[in-house]
């Protein structure tokens, strides 16, 4: 589509959801509510999943990216926000 014709609403129709990018290259993780408000704060889950990982929450959105932290848990370590 050429710039000139770009819309907020031509826009949004033609991007790709976030999760698109990490999907095949690393684990999905589906987190909670509240496993989601610990992640928000930088606080860490416990999870058997292999790091790194991918958060994605209730409507299949990245919300974070987890790696392992020395107490076998799992936290972000980028934290892309929530609806």
């Amino acid at each position: 589509m050429p710039f000139e014709q770009l819309t907020r609403e031509s826009l949004e129709q033609s991007l790709l959801p976030a999760v698109m990018a990490v999907e095949g290259l690393m684990p999905l993780v589906s987190v909670s509510d509240a496993q989601l408000g610990r992640l928000k704060n930088g606080l860490s889950i416990p999870s058997a999943a292999t790091p790194p990982c991918a958060a994605v929450d209730q409507h299949g959105e990245l919300v974070a990216i987890l790696e392992r932290r020395a107490d076998e848990t799992l936290g972000p370590t980028k934290f892309f926000g929530c609806r």
